[in-house]
């Protein structure tokens, strides 16, 4: 499929983006209000972050490769896309109301 990996291109930029948002949150005062982010800050620090997404993203790509065939494959990055663009945007509102 010719669109896999410009969709797997684009969770990873989503990633990124989510966490440079969230990193900024933190440091101007706001608070993680996932659970496991919480944990994984109180007991990590900020790269616990980091790492429990490349997880996420391993685990997704695995469980893609295995269990979505030709035209579903497209399914996985692109629902990890959607949810870390919301999830950067929320942050991005939240930052902007400080300021």
């Amino acid at each position: 499929m010719k669109y896999k990996k410009p969709l797997w291109l684009s969770v990873y930029i989503f990633a990124i983006t989510d966490l440079i948002t969230t990193y900024i949150g933190l440091s101007i005062g706001l608070v993680e209000e996932n659970i496991v982010g919480v944990f994984l800050l109180d007991n990590v620090g900020f790269i616990g972050l980091v790492i429990f997404k490349l997880f996420i993203i391993y685990f997704c790509y695995k469980l893609s490769e295995r269990l979505m065939y030709g035209k579903w494959n497209y399914f996985t990055p692109l629902v990890l896309s959607i949810v870390w663009l919301i999830a950067t945007s929320i942050n991005i509102f939240f930052i902007l109301k400080v300021y």
